[in-house]
């Protein structure tokens, strides 16, 4: 049990790092300024997010235990991705007040699909 909790720990905090890497390029950095880099830090972001979150069995939960349109959107790949970007962007939003966040959410899902 100690060591699945640990594995736990871990994954929490590589996510806890990515989220600090995506503040840092996304609001600091002058080259990670355009939209496609959005598009593709988006995309990357929350293809490492679903692929942790199915790993720890949320995706699976809100199969089984969901209400009805929550147990279809949890089946689908593409919902997922989509719904996924969307709060990604919604993050990179709310950390660097650029407006330029959300049509990202567009093209980062095909990013994410791929990815994962």
């Amino acid at each position: 049990m100690g060591e699945k909790i640990k594995g736990y720990g871990v994954c929490f905090l590589r996510c806890v790092i990515m989220l600090v890497v995506l503040a840092v390029f996304a609001g600091f950095a002058p080259f990670m300024t355009t939209l496609w880099h959005k598009c593709i830090m988006t995309g990357a972001m929350a293809a490492y997010a679903l692929v942790l979150l199915s790993k720890w069995g949320v995706v699976e939960w809100l199969q089984v235990r969901g209400c009805g349109l929550v147990s279809e959107m949890a089946s689908c790949d593409f919902c997922l991705s989509w719904w996924m970007c969307v709060l990604m962007c919604g993050i990179g939003w709310l950390i660097t007040g650029s407006v330029e966040w959300i049509p990202s959410a567009f093209v980062a899902t095909m990013v994410c699909r791929m990815l994962k």
